[in-house]
């Protein structure tokens, strides 16, 4: 943050997003002042780098066009995360609140923030492989001796404090890489989100949360799942597939390259095929010059509609 600036990156395989911000103090939300984008061309797939130096350069794309729009200079961001490689998962720790004193009387004082530091650093003693790495520790809701589902327990007064929390881990490794990337352009990464957390924080609202929502946000590679009850997240995942995959079943099943694919895929594909045209024709470009092909809108929707309900179906799985 430079003087409540603040810069967001999203990778995608896709596109890279890059989002300049002014913190607003009076309200604390964010003005957005700049954005900026890159096409990416084969250097990330599925939450992981496949072509580092190629994606350095799309970086520096994305983050000098939002620069020059908001007319500032940025040299540290959050950067979002996600892929096949992260695990999530609730866990829960408890202290004893009553503090021994010198003279061996016992004092019952009110619970302060370190004692919420306690709590959660106990919910992170997990045994983790050597290559996982704890990104988020989220607090779901804390008990104090027998009152359940407090929020914030700073002030109250009980003998044992104890806490529900969300654990997000991922690969040590994809963190470690996204973060030297960025650095590489001479940005210092403020923090790592995971991604759907990202996409709740921003499109979710505090009732939605309150009564219990499925977030799937359905990206190229991945689709991310995060589901909130009571105020707070009670699971979340990645699914490894995700828009991309339409494209390359539409490439497929009528011999044409993926881009055409995407090209006609915007064009002319529906999710559902009943809500597309079973007369509507329209040519497929072919690379020979053999016989022009023809297929209809409703044909063409049939392969889209397949693909997403396995896609709604694993996200089902995961709800």
């Amino acid at each position: 943050k430079n003087r409540d600036i603040v810069a967001g990156i999203d990778i995608g395989s896709e596109n890279i997003y890059c989002a300049i911000g002014s913190l607003e103090a009076e309200d604390s939300r964010i003005k957005l002042l700049g954005m900026g984008k890159c096409p990416v061309k084969e250097s990330f797939s599925k939450g992981a780098i496949t072509n580092r130096n190629q994606l350095i350069d799309q970086l520096e794309v994305a983050v000098n066009e939002a620069e020059i729009m908001a007319d500032k200079k940025i040299n540290s961001a959050f950067i979002s995360l996600t892929g096949n490689h992260i695990r999530c998962m609730n866990t829960q720790g408890a202290v004893a609140l009553n503090r021994n004193t010198a003279n061996g009387t016992i004092e019952n004082n009110s619970i302060t923030q370190r004692d919420i530091n306690r709590v959660l650093e106990l919910t992170q003693g997990i045994a983790l492989p050597p290559d996982r790495d704890i990104l988020h520790t989220i607090p779901q809701e804390f008990i104090v001796d027998t009152l359940e589902k407090i929020d914030n327990p700073i002030g109250l007064s009980g003998r044992r404090l104890e806490g529900h929390v969300h654990l997000v881990t991922a690969a040590t490794t994809a963190m470690k890489n996204l973060v030297e990337s960025a650095e590489e352009i001479g940005i210092s990464i403020s923090g790592l989100v995971f991604k759907p957390l990202a996409a709740a924080v921003s499109t979710l609202t505090k009732d939605e949360i309150k009564l219990g929502v499925s977030l799937i946000n359905i990206g190229s590679t991945t689709t991310g799942v995060a589901i909130f009850k009571d105020g707070a997240v009670r699971h979340s995942s990645v699914i490894p597939i995700g828009s991309g995959s339409i494209t390359n079943d539409i490439a497929v099943m009528l011999r044409i390259s993926i881009e055409q694919a995407e090209a006609i895929k915007i064009k002319y594909a529906s999710a559902k095929a009943s809500l597309s045209s079973s007369k509507l024709d329209f040519e497929i470009p072919l690379d020979n010059n053999s016989d022009i092909q023809k297929i209809s809108e409703n044909e063409l929707s049939k392969y889209v509609e397949a693909r997403m309900e396995e896609i709604f179906q694993l996200a089902q799985n995961e709800i």
